[in-house]
């Protein structure tokens, strides 16, 4: 009874892993929510909102494992990787270049 009981707990969480598995439109939206939090200028908020969907869209590649996907987002020699689990955004690294900023 034990050991029914474990494996129905554990299917039951990897189904909920599985449906609140975060996709890419989800990520580009957080991405761009916090670019433009960082942008220090209206110019850069505007540029953001009006090109920042596109922009994200094109820079990031994804890897999907079923139950959660690592996001990887380079822009301009700066790159940062996101692990998208429950619906939620994590970074897990950031690799700037010198000459340009983070994006975190």
């Amino acid at each position: 009874m034990f050991k029914i009981r474990n494996l129905v707990l554990i299917f039951g969480i990897l189904i909920l892993l599985a449906i609140t598995n975060p996709a890419k439109t989800e990520y580009v939206s957080w991405i761009k929510e916090k670019a433009m939090e960082k942008s220090n200028s209206m110019l850069q908020k505007g540029l953001v909102s009006l090109l920042g969907d596109k922009m994200f869209e094109n820079a990031t590649k994804t890897q999907n494992y079923g139950v959660f996907t690592i996001f990887e987002t380079d822009l301009e020699g700066s790159r940062v990787q996101v692990l998208g689990i429950f619906h939620n955004f994590i970074p897990l690294r950031k690799i700037e270049s010198k000459t340009t900023s983070a994006l975190f």
